[in-house]
């Protein structure tokens, strides 16, 4: 049996606890939860700490409400407060769930509102990258989430049998968010469960999570924005049936390092407030795949066992090695935006396109030949490409109005492949392929694309599309025409490269026909490592299969003084409004 809750709260959540600890047969197997509160003052703790993400977490653990309580599995979104990291909220922070990300499926380009809108371009063939919206971790916890992505921008659904309005005539409509996400990973989650069930395997929480995330595909992102990748339950079933040589990798020191980080949370918790006799969070051990190695001092190290498991007929070589993302470059356009430009094949009223500038254009010149070279502005090596379009925060919101936000200025940013059919310089939006795009009511946007050299068959063409009218935060748009924006676009490349502080006891293992192979991976925090969290992943590959273990080192800092603040020199500071979210979609 499969639970949707949506808004109802904290309130919702109690009934589900009643409900799985009861003895009514059958039991909730899955919990699929789509709202989320971001502006996590509210709370007075922070998100994963709080009591929402700790009844949530409680409810994945066998044995934590009662001593037969079998445990279920939650599935949540991660949110719409992105590009931001650190933007998950309560209770999706909750280490032990299942926290879903939102990847884009370009379906949308030429339906409903998009239609004839030229920023969307002319074609539905990209997919697979980070939406824009999508939350990223991580939570104060420092563990690794997202866990997994599903699409989230966006899908056809079943529509309402209650009309919107009077023409309503479709059977489907358009639906996304992070809301999306969630229950794409719960259905294919049950059917992970209804395999396990016919192979006569028993099962819970943790090893359907496992499996899901050991069959994820990669998105060429880092693990707080993408978690284990995108899921694939494909793969997960042939891993249920022992096909495609597909295997599992799952550690023994996940669960035990975030349960040491919770249990001041847990100890001063009133579970009777609730009407629950029993709360605990078991101090024994359960197999997770994304390895948290802990919070540690400079100068300290942490292990996990990793065991792999190959449930197929063949014996499979399996290469391990420790990765990270490092920038390999960074290039930057300052520009300012003309509002109101129409495209020259859609000139109706109210309908504006992008400023457009090719990507080849945001480049650092070194010298004066370098403005006459042409190059690719991708890295051949590349393996993720990141744009950011940043504004002051004075253009972005005008300081002298009465009310406070009642005044603001949205840009959003666009990435295409421009296949230029009749060599002009000015695109039309015929010849434009939308590969993802970002917007927030903030000060900057992100677009992230994976495999850059993979998605541009032609040109690659970023989009500055200035919103045409000024908006309120409170009441929305003021229908007064917007003004120029000052911008910069930042376009930052990416390789993964071997993560030096990451030492295995082995790099190569053979594991046999239904068997499994054990291996020790050990973080060693340098002496002069600054105080922050760390991520990569431990890359466990063969022929035909990757397992991407998202890997998570928080390095402390011991306070000696009582007035004493820090902050990492990594963090890039942007201003959002922050909402909250409800699983409703966007």
């Amino acid at each position: 049996m499969m639970q949707y809750m949506d808004g109802y709260g904290q309130q919702g959540l109690i009934r589900v606890i009643i409900i799985g600890n009861s003895q009514v047969i059958p039991r909730v197997d899955i919990l699929s939860n789509s709202w989320g509160i971001s502006t996590f003052p509210a709370l007075d703790s922070v998100p994963g700490l709080d009591i929402q993400s700790l009844l949530l977490s409680a409810l994945n653990v066998p044995g934590s409400l009662d001593a037969k309580y079998p445990g279920i599995l939650t599935v949540s979104s991660s949110g719409n407060a992105g590009p931001g990291y650190g933007t998950i909220g309560s209770p999706d922070a909750a280490p032990f769930g299942l926290t879903v990300g939102a990847a884009t499926d370009n379906v949308f380009v030429g339906y409903g509102p998009f239609k004839g809108q030229p920023r969307f371009g002319n074609s539905t063939v990209y997919y697979g990258d980070i939406s824009g919206f999508s939350s990223k971790g991580p939570s104060l916890i420092g563990d690794p989430k997202p866990d997994i992505m599903a699409v989230g921008e966006y899908s056809f659904t079943p529509t309402s049998v209650t009309k919107y309005s009077k023409n309503s005539t479709g059977s489907f409509s358009l639906f996304g968010g992070t809301s999306l996400a969630a229950p794409l990973v719960a259905g294919s989650a049950a059917i992970v469960m209804q395999a396990l069930h016919d192979k006569g395997i028993s099962y819970d929480p943790f090893m359907v999570k496992n499996i899901l995330m050991s069959t994820a595909t990669d998105l060429g992102n880092d693990p707080f924005a993408q978690g284990s990748g995108l899921v694939n339950v494909t793969s997960a079933v042939n891993y249920v049936l022992g096909n495609d040589n597909t295997f599992a990798v799952y550690n023994n020191a996940t669960y035990s390092n975030v349960r040491k980080v919770l249990e001041p949370a847990i100890s001063s918790m009133n579970s009777s407030a609730f009407g629950l006799t029993m709360f605990q969070i078991e101090n024994t051990s359960f197999s997770e795949t994304p390895w948290f190695a802990g919070r540690l001092y400079p100068g300290d190290r942490s292990t996990a066992t990793f065991t792999i498991e190959n449930p197929t007929d063949n014996s499979i070589e399996v290469t391990i090695e420790p990765q990270k993302l490092d920038l390999m470059k960074s290039s930057q356009y300052n520009g300012t935006t003309e509002p109101r430009l129409q495209d020259s094949l859609i000139k109706k009223q109210g309908v504006y396109r992008p400023d457009y500038v090719p990507l080849a254009q945001i480049t650092n010149h070194t010298n004066l030949l370098s403005f006459f070279q042409k190059q690719d502005p991708i890295p051949s090596d590349a393996s993720l490409m990141v744009l950011d379009l940043t504004f002051p925060f004075s253009e972005f919101m005008n300081s002298s109005a009465k009310t406070y936000a009642d005044d603001i200025k949205i840009a959003s940013l666009y990435i295409y492949d421009w296949n230029s059919k009749h060599n002009g310089t000015q695109p039309t939006s015929q010849e434009l392929s939308l590969v993802n795009r970002g917007g927030s009511w903030g000060t900057v946007q992100e677009v992230r694309i994976s495999d850059p050299n993979s998605r541009f068959g032609h040109i690659p063409l970023v989009g500055v599309y200035p919103v045409p009218t000024r908006y309120s935060y409170w009441s929305g748009d003021t229908k007064k025409n917007s003004t120029s924006i000052d911008y910069a676009i930042t376009a930052s490349y990416y390789k993964k490269t071997q993560w030096n502080d990451v030492w295995l006891d082995s790099n190569n293992m053979e594991i046999k026909p239904h068997g499994q192979a054990t291996m020790s991976a050990t973080l060693v925090v340098p002496s002069d490592k600054k105080a922050g969290i760390y991520q990569g992943f431990i890359s466990f590959r063969d022929e035909s299969h990757t397992v991407n273990v998202p890997s998570i080192i928080c390095c402390v800092k011991k306070i000696t003084t009582k007035r004493s603040t820090y902050c990492h020199p990594g963090i890039k500071w942007k201003f959002s409004f922050w909402k909250w979210i409800c699983g409703r979609g966007i």
